[in-house]
């Protein structure tokens, strides 16, 4: 964050940065030590908005394609902005049946 202290928009006084949890996800932010209330960073409430877009959706498809002698799997953006992953990510794969493919971030 660029600043690690912004004014608490309840009372009016500094608000320090901070990391604490919001509906089951860790997130960064600020906390006011007068009052108590909590703002959560922008990009933050950004990556929770759209994870919780993506639980409503039906599905989402992921593209496969050959690149020389090896396969790619193409992820829609929308999964990376949710899960915050960066270009050079590791995803562990884990095929539980024929129809059933787990991931999970390394």
């Amino acid at each position: 964050m660029k600043s690690d202290k912004i004014k608490c928009h309840v009372c009016g006084h500094f608000a320090k940065e901070s990391k604490f949890g919001f509906r089951g996800y860790d997130v960064r932010g600020f906390s006011c030590q007068n009052c108590g209330e909590k703002t959560i960073h922008s990009e933050d409430a950004g990556r929770i908005f759209a994870i919780n877009k993506l639980q409503n959706e039906k599905k989402l498809h992921a593209k496969i394609a050959k690149v020389g002698n090896s396969f790619v799997f193409r992820i829609p953006k929308e999964i990376i902005t949710a899960l915050n992953l960066k270009d050079k990510g590791i995803l562990e794969v884990r095929v539980a049946s024929p129809k059933l493919i787990t991931f999970s971030i390394a």
